[in-house]
């Protein structure tokens, strides 16, 4: 009688460490999930309509000597089935931020580290500079990824950012360069990601 006892006893001990164990590994799962998740709301434009502008997204030509066009396209994509075309029609006169886009308003943590990613595709020779900033004034700078000559086809711009005393970010994708008047960009898959 006793034997039964204890095996019976050593089995629910054992299921009982079984569940505490699938509990932990669960909790780490999910922390490991949340972690590598994007901040960017709409980073794949998969939300919107064709032809409008993207959800928590701004365009910008600032002034009359630069324009450009923005709008959700299926024409061409990284993945999914959209993407964010912007058509230069004026470029070059002034600062390097008179055309831009970017998402804007996103929840960041103050004081922390994060991996900026952006897939873009334009014509060979086509110019970009992504920054990570405050999305009002004095619209403080944190981490840039310098001016890039983009090549044919898609390529990824990723750099890590450290963010200030805020939680309220904006990424601007700044396209006022000589090179790009008359070009079409695609931006797709932006995200921003914490760092541990």
């Amino acid at each position: 009688m006793i034997k039964p006892f204890i095996i019976g006893k050593s089995l629910r001990c054992a299921y009982l460490l079984f569940l505490v164990l699938q509990a932990v590994l669960l909790a780490q799962y999910t922390a490991a999930g949340e972690q590598a998740s994007s901040v960017i709301p709409n980073g794949g434009m998969e939300k919107d309509l064709l032809g409008s502008m993207p959800s928590g997204w701004i365009g910008f030509a600032n002034d009359k000597a630069n324009s450009a066009t923005f709008k959700v396209s299926n024409t061409i994509k990284h993945s999914g089935n959209h993407s964010l075309e912007v058509n230069i029609e004026k470029a070059g006169a002034g600062e390097f931020w008179k055309i831009g886009t970017g998402p804007s308003g996103i929840p960041v943590k103050p004081n922390s580290r994060y991996n900026l990613s952006a897939w873009v595709y334009a014509e060979k020779g086509s110019k970009i500079e992504i920054t990570a900033n405050l999305r009002k004034s004095p619209w403080t700078v944190f981490a840039s990824s310098g001016k890039r000559t983009l090549i044919d086809g898609w390529q990824q711009i990723s750099f890590d950012a450290q963010v200030g005393e805020t939680d309220d970010l904006r990424i601007s994708m700044h396209l006022n360069y000589n090179e790009n008047e008359g070009k079409t960009f695609y931006i797709d898959d932006v995200s921003l990601v914490l760092l541990p």
